[in-house]
């Protein structure tokens, strides 16, 4: 017998798989609706459990295929702003778009990236020298302006 946490987390999962949904309280009125109700606080620690991750569309699960596509669509749909200094770039998104935009920077990553940090709406890259970090930063801007590099 499923205990009603175990029944929640099946039914996050399966709503989940239907594809994303845009918000947590989306998905509380989903879960409301099968009558399992829950506090936002208990929802984000299921999600968490989860390892459910914010994309552009809404709340997805983890091993879905990233909605962000390619480098291209993620720069698109998540940059406001690229700065630069010295070996670093600090990429700037709304609130929530950084870490799917690191994910896209991740799985294309160029060889003169060596890694990125990501917070709520800022993604530090490191790369390996100031020049590497100049191409870098072209790159992203010509993807902005849909001008290829």
């Amino acid at each position: 017998m499923q205990t009603p946490r175990q029944r929640r987390l099946a039914a996050i999962l399966e709503l989940l798989e239907g594809g994303p949904i845009e918000s947590q309280s989306a998905l509380g009125e989903l879960l409301d609706g099968r009558g399992l109700g829950v506090d936002q606080g208990t929802l984000s620690r299921d999600l968490r459990s989860l390892e459910v991750r914010k994309g552009p569309q809404g709340y997805e699960l983890a091993g879905a295929a990233p909605t962000t596509g390619t480098l291209e669509q993620a720069v698109r749909q998540w940059l406001r702003e690229v700065r630069s200094a010295l070996n670093q770039v600090v990429l700037l998104t709304p609130p929530g778009g950084a870490s799917p935009l690191a994910v896209a920077i991740d799985e294309n990553r160029p060889e003169t990236v060596l890694g990125t940090l990501a917070g709520d709406d800022t993604v530090l890259v490191i790369c390996q020298d100031q020049r590497s970090a100049q191409r870098f930063r072209q790159l992203l801007e010509g993807l902005m302006t849909g001008e290829r590099s």
